[in-house]
């Protein structure tokens, strides 16, 4: 018996839904099998998935078949519970139920990977954990809808949708549930779902070609929805046709409205009663939106803010009561994103201009940025200074005349003058040293008060600063404590005469 026989001999025992080994696999027969030939033999079959070597000191394998099914059975569970997303050790854990004898302990990365391609399981922003787009979708459809995939599942295992075109699969199953309606049921539907050329056309549009009523449209057409809801012979096509949809984006549930499976795939959610939210200043839909990301969404304060799209993908990303994958996240924030740029405040751009060079610059540098990436809206230069001045969006000053940096960049605005800075560093340093204080003290200590400091400023400071005096090359002393000394000797000299005024008065 050849290898390839062997295999299908053992696909029985490679059908039931487990992970197992390759001894596991070899142990099931009486016939010898050389361990290297049967992985290099599971290795060319496509249904077969292998995972690392590291997760355990053995080969480890699962069918294609049974990880889709067991991916499609765990979302819903999720979904019933309204969990969408789980930790790398939760997923862990569940996958070690499919595992008998030793235990998995790091993640099945080319398992995840493969549910990943049809939306089973994906990547959140955050590297620690993963999203689950169906169970989001199923925890909005009917408990009758969800049970239906029991009866839809064989089905897609049987065509191995995961193997062929799927949205020729979806094509196929609109194609068959729109067969069990009359002709101008069809018509009106798909005008009204924008399903044909010419967008979305009204009840009334509808009624003058038909030379009906507006009523009379409005009940052809719901005779298809009440048919979908109530009867499940009506419903199973579009169910699989919303399934094999989903899988053919990966899952992706922010859609762009100006594509050309966006009529499809809205028209899809709403047979199966999954809300959507279009966001017409984006350009977007967002499927299975939860009443909790409403309020987030409907605050409006990241549209009006937020100009940046890695700062409102992370700003979301730490939302708890917002759940996205890292690539429906990545969408909407630049959505967003490009959004407020088209539509920025007069502070939003200086920003941006400031943001462009990178480094603290001075109002005119800034304001030449500014212009050359507005050059519709150039400014000059005081107004871009007046701009700057508010220091708002984390833009402070520096302390250097007309010069600006981000607080982001880790700056903050001087809490004194340069006049007092120096003047108390050399006071404090005068204390600590009992001696003048070097300008190389001094500067290497202002550099824990100000990142940058202009030398000839602080030149024209150490000199010309009325609290600081200048006793020799380049070092310094408070000037108070000249002045007392002074005082000292002046007593000590008028003592000195007065005793020799005694002496004399005495002789």
């Amino acid at each position: 018996m050849d290898i390839s026989e062997t295999i299908r001999e053992l696909y029985f025992f490679a059908s039931a839904p487990r992970i197992f080994s390759l001894e596991e696999l070899a142990d099931f027969t009486d016939a010898p099998i050389e361990l290297k030939s049967l992985k290099r033999a599971l290795l060319h079959d496509s249904r077969f998935i292998a995972f690392p070597s590291k997760c355990s000191d053995k080969e480890l394998f699962i069918l294609d078949s049974v990880l889709f099914k067991w991916f499609i059975h765990l979302n819903i569970r999720l979904a019933k519970i309204r969990q969408f997303s789980l930790s790398k050790g939760q997923i862990i854990s569940l996958f070690n139920q499919l595992r008998f004898g030793d235990r998995i302990d790091c993640l099945p990365m080319p398992a995840i990977r493969w549910a990943n391609r049809f939306g089973l399981v994906c990547p959140c922003r955050t590297n620690a954990r993963y999203m689950f787009p169906l169970a989001k979708l199923l925890s909005f459809m009917k408990k009758d809808y969800v049970s239906h995939i029991a009866d839809v599942l064989p089905d897609l295992c049987e065509y191995q949708v995961w193997n062929v075109s799927l949205r020729s699969r979806m094509r196929e199953c609109v194609k068959c549930g729109f067969a069990m309606f009359n002709s101008d049921v069809i018509h009106i539907v798909k005008c009204r779902e924008a399903l044909m050329k010419g967008g979305k056309k009204t009840l009334q549009e509808l009624g003058l070609s038909f030379g009906l009523t507006r009523e009379r449209i409005r009940q052809k057409e719901e005779i298809f929805w009440i048919s979908i809801d109530t009867r499940s012979s009506y419903t199973r096509p579009f169910l699989e046709a919303f399934l094999c949809d989903f899988m053919s984006s990966s899952g992706a549930l922010v859609t762009d409205v100006k594509s050309r499976r966006a009529p499809l795939s809205i028209f899809l959610a709403k047979c199966m009663g999954v809300p959507y939210v279009e966001l017409k200043k984006m350009g977007l839909a967002l499927l299975a939106v939860t009443p909790k990301e409403m309020v987030v969404l409907k605050s409006l304060k990241i549209f009006d803010e937020d100009i940046v799209g890695d700062e409102i993908a992370e700003r979301l990303d730490l939302d708890s009561k917002v759940v996205f994958s890292y690539r429906d996240l990545s969408i909407l924030s630049k959505k967003i994103a490009i959004y407020n740029q088209l539509h920025l405040a007069k502070c939003q751009k200086v920003y941006l201009a400031l943001r462009s060079i990178g480094r603290p610059a001075h109002f005119s540098e800034i304001t030449a940025g500014h212009n050359a990436m507005w050059p519709e809206s150039a400014s000059k230069e005081r107004n871009i200074h007046a701009v700057l001045g508010r220091q708002r969006l984390g833009i402070v000053w520096i302390g250097i005349k007309g010069t600006y940096a981000l607080k982001e960049w880790g700056y903050e605005r001087p809490s004194k003058s340069l006049y007092e800075t120096v003047a108390e560093i050399v006071k404090n340093k005068y204390a600590e040293l009992g001696k003048p204080v070097p300008m190389t003290v001094i500067t290497a200590e202002l550099g824990r008060y100000r990142r940058i400091v202009n030398p000839s400023s602080l030149t024209i400071v150490l000199n010309y600063n009325p609290k600081v005096q200048c006793m020799g090359k380049d070092t310094f002393v408070p000037r108070n404590t000249l002045e007392d000394r002074n005082e000292e000797l002046s007593l000590e000299k008028l003592d000195k005469m007065f005793a020799k005024f005694q002496e004399k008065a005495g002789s």
